[in-house]
């Protein structure tokens, strides 16, 4: 779908391009209207208040370090990615269509990615899965600051594709490795909370960044970078000790 959703705005525009998503949107939310699911047989969850939530992060220094990579890894990707498209425009002049397709080979690359990391994480566990993926996502800042065609930019379409699918799974996992007793909820909780205030600030900081201090391209490098430590965190002695699903 994405090669024709390129072509539909080069050719006629997101005038016809955002109903049509919009009526897919309303379609899917019927379908999903119609699924019901039997909670009778769910065992009923003890009701935990957000202080007890809170004394999980005080309390795990395991989890501390792996949500401080979250955080890491959440700011190396926002903190540049406003930027992303002048990259697109102004630089390379990329029409729709051309950006569409660097957009199927990231999709082709998700669904595959889901394959490989499956495979990697049935081997391994999460936390050595989120080494790779973090490692692996670095590549997308680099190349939009090294890019002069558009072919320079499939590397990182490709690694958002792997890497969207590896995060999507390892986070699960790490979650599952890392959560004790009955406090699994609690701890994905915490995960999404610290992925929210993360996305909340990231792109705010990278505008600031480049207003006072930074070039764009320099900001593209410290992007990279903060992947990496994300990579260093999720490395720390305590986190090895992590269940091998």
């Amino acid at each position: 779908v994405t090669p024709i959703c390129g072509w539909v705005l080069d050719n006629l525009g997101y005038v016809w391009l955002f109903p049509i998503c919009g009526l897919c949107g309303v379609a899917a939310a019927r379908l999903f209207s119609r699924i019901r699911i039997d909670e009778s047989s769910t065992p009923a969850q003890e009701k935990r208040s957000p202080k007890q939530l809170w004394q999980v992060l005080k309390h795990d220094r395991r989890y501390q370090y792996y949500v401080l990579a979250v955080a890491f890894f959440g700011f190396g990707g926002l903190i540049p990615a406003g930027f992303y498209p002048a990259v697109f425009v102004d630089r390379l002049n990329l029409s729709y269509t051309e950006v569409s397709l660097l957009g199927a080979a990231q999709s082709v690359s998700w669904l595959i990615g889901y394959l490989v990391w499956g495979h990697f994480l049935d081997r391994f566990n999460g936390v050595i899965g989120l080494q790779v993926v973090f490692a692996i996502l670095s590549i997308i800042p680099i190349s939009h600051m090294l890019a002069s065609n558009g072919l320079m930019m499939l590397p990182a379409f490709i690694a958002a594709g792997l890497g969207s699918a590896g995060v999507d799974l390892a986070f699960q996992n790490c979650t599952i490795e890392l959560a004790r007793n009955d406090q699994t909820y609690e701890y994905a909780a915490l995960q999404r909370t610290i992925i929210g205030i993360r996305g909340l600030i990231a792109p705010m900081l990278g505008v600031g960044l480049v207003q006072m201090v930074m070039s764009v391209d320099a900001l593209f490098v410290f992007g990279s970078s903060l992947y990496l430590v994300a990579v260093a965190l999720m490395m720390h002695p305590s986190l090895r000790q992590a269940t091998i699903m």
